[in-house]
């Protein structure tokens, strides 16, 4: 009897130790399998291409015309130039705001195009494009009003435009939503946004937006421009999670740096204030707080594609630094993109799951590409075997 007892607790801690092994892992990656150079000092946007083969980019540009590179992903080299792209008619600083792929059809991409600075002469368009041709579809004009952002509805029915509207032909005093057929181009409806400020001498903008999963809910930054005769103009911004239901504000968030994102399956919203250094899980819709805690990361937070997994820093005094992989499921580390003491901004999750692209701070900008696909796919994968990562 005391011999079975005995290996019944012998073969319960092996197991044990097996489990919490496997369980709280953390995998160290020590270095990108590919740097790529630019000549750029300023991205303005970035994405990856739906297939996860190819990745573009914009840079600030201070000629007439925003500028899309794309390059391949396996050789780093430029596939195609888009320079037919803006309005061309205002000199100054331009560059394409947002990279946002069409959720229904593989095709599809949408770049908004802004220019200028509120409450001077700022406009834009939001250009629909086909990936095969790399031809214009259709164009989507904010106005009368002033574009800032532009997205996708997530059914994928309705391009969103979001900025000011202008009353008497020049005073922006409401921020506004304008929702336009995908199919046709024809403006849909008008919705004016919700705003936590008053309206004297103050112009109101949708300057940034994101739908939950589901289209249920959004967040948008709802910038203010204050401006008197003989002052400088002053800016505020919060943000304002709203229903899409009924436009109702469910709770606002005020201060900056301020970063937000939507879980892509799941009803989670999390927030990040990087002057507290505070990452808030909630439950949507009740706002409940899931989870709270320290970190340390710079930028925005990226949920993988599948919402398994979220890419922000580690808890202060984590050893390695850089960037981790939290586990949605377990809310531990799985992994840590070590950035070897550099200054690095995480860009975007490859839309199949298995890579990630960061961005250095130095000048010029260089993209440095992470293979996580032993942590989100632990199959393996070939084209990384010819990578060099065995």
């Amino acid at each position: 009897m005391e011999i079975n007892m005995l290996a019944k607790q012998t073969i319960f801690f092996i197991f044990l130790s097996i489990y919490t092994n496997y369980t709280f892992a953390v995998e160290i990656i020590n270095s990108p399998v590919r740097v790529y150079e630019t000549n750029s000092n300023i991205i303005t946007s970035f994405s990856f291409t739906n297939d996860s083969s190819r990745f573009m980019f914009s840079p600030f540009s201070t000629e007439f015309l925003p500028r899309i590179f794309i390059r391949d992903l396996m050789t780093g080299e430029e596939i195609l130039q888009l320079t037919d792209l803006g309005h061309g008619t205002m000199v100054g600083g331009d560059g394409i705001e947002d990279i946002m792929w069409y959720p229904i059809v593989m095709d599809r991409v949408l770049f908004t195009d802004t220019d200028g600075s509120p409450p001077g002469d700022a406009y834009g368009k939001a250009l629909l494009y086909d990936s095969d041709t790399w031809s214009r579809i259709t164009e989507f004009d904010h106005g009368p009003g002033i574009l800032q952002c532009a997205a996708f509805t997530p059914d994928g029915q309705s391009v969103v435009t979001g900025g000011g509207e202008l009353f008497d032909g020049e005073e922006v005093d409401a921020a506004s939503l304008r929702f336009w057929d995908i199919n046709t181009g024809e403006l849909q409806r008008t919705v004016r946004m919700p705003g936590p400020f008053g309206n004297a001498n103050v112009g109101h903008y949708v300057s940034d937006m994101e739908f939950s999963h589901d289209g249920s809910y959004m967040i948008y930054s709802h910038l203010r421009y204050y401006y008197e005769p003989m002052y400088p103009t002053i800016s505020s911004y919060a943000y304002v999670l709203v229903s899409t239901e009924d436009w109702h504000v469910i709770d606002k968030f005020v201060g900056n740096p301020f970063y937000s994102a939507f879980s892509p399956s799941e009803n989670i919203f999390v927030t990040c204030k990087n002057k507290d250094g505070v990452l808030t899980l909630y439950d949507l819709p009740s706002m409940n707080v899931i989870e709270s805690w320290d970190y340390v990361s710079p930028g925005s937070p990226i949920f993988s594609p599948d919402g398994r997994y979220l890419l922000l820093g580690p808890p202060p005094g984590y050893d390695p630094q850089g960037f981790a992989l939290w586990d949605m499921q377990t809310l531990d580390i799985a992994a840590v993109l070590d950035n070897g003491g550099e200054h690095l901004l995480p860009l975007a999750w490859s839309p199949d799951g298995t890579k990630i692209m960061t961005e250095n701070t130095e000048n010029p900008v260089q993209f440095q590409l992470w293979d996580v696909s032993s942590i989100t796919q632990p199959a393996e994968v070939e084209e990384w075997e010819e990578m060099g990562r065995k």
